[in-house]
């Protein structure tokens, strides 16, 4: 098992149903293995856009949703990390 598998398998048990995001040659690994594990991943044009869209499905639906970002991006903000649809 490859990161890209293990992290989709985590998400999808945890009860994630769609990632939002900007996709990129590093994420492409885990956008195909997000679709294997019947995790939809929805295409943003910025990662402002991303966590605002998370966090309102989120809310409205009660899903679990998750956001990834780069490495060198603001992942220490709320709006980049996974959380609870009742959060």
């Amino acid at each position: 098992m490859n990161v890209a598998q293990y992290i989709a398998k985590e998400l999808k048990d945890r009860g994630v149903r769609y990632v939002f995001g900007i996709p990129g040659g590093p994420s492409l690994p885990y956008i195909d293995e997000f679709r294997k594990q019947g995790i939809e991943f929805i295409l943003t044009s910025h990662e402002a856009a991303a966590g605002i869209m998370a966090d309102v499905t989120g809310r409205l639906n009660r899903y679990t949703w998750c956001m990834p970002c780069h490495l060198r991006s603001r992942c220490h903000k709320p709006q980049h990390r996974c959380r609870r649809g009742n959060a």
